[in-house]
């Protein structure tokens, strides 16, 4: 099992614990539901349906028990002139400027921005500074992004 620490934004941690609390709500009412029919002597599809969802329900509960058990809100201190994880990256590529947040994989939502220091171009992005170009190899093929931005 790992047990290293997942860095997560403010706003990462609300979202992984509000995900966690709506997943037990869920699970608990199947759970009350299930115990009022356990007196049935008949086949219910119904119930088993149910039983499969509490079973699903409650794996997805345990990963994120786990996950919120491993993860810190990272606190990015100060301004850095390199990208790194937290930090806010502007950049072009094809003359289409771009904004992104660097974030742990778990994280990660790039139709909101949030790209995963993973991701080919999260990978290709830490480490450089302002001004620089950054060359990465996507699954669309090769890129070059001109970083204008660190904050």
């Amino acid at each position: 099992m790992n047990t290293s620490t997942i860095n997560l934004t403010e706003m990462g941690m609300r979202k992984l614990k509000n995900e966690y609390e709506l997943l037990k709500k869920r699970y608990q009412k199947i759970s009350h539901d299930l115990k009022e029919n356990a007196n049935e002597m008949r086949f219910d599809p119904i119930n088993e349906l149910k039983r499969f969802e509490q079973q699903f329900l409650q794996n997805n509960l345990d990963k994120l028990e786990t996950l919120l058990k491993r993860a810190i809100i990272f606190n990015k201190s100060k301004a850095s002139e390199k990208a790194e994880l937290g930090a806010t990256i502007e950049y072009s590529q094809d003359n289409k400027p771009y904004t992104v947040i660097l974030v742990e994989s778990v994280e990660a939502s790039p139709s909101d921005g949030h790209i995963s220091i993973d991701s080919p171009i999260g990978k290709a992005l830490l480490g450089h500074r302002n001004g620089q170009d950054v060359i990465v190899t996507t699954p669309r093929g090769i890129k070059t992004l001109m970083i204008t931005r660190i904050s």
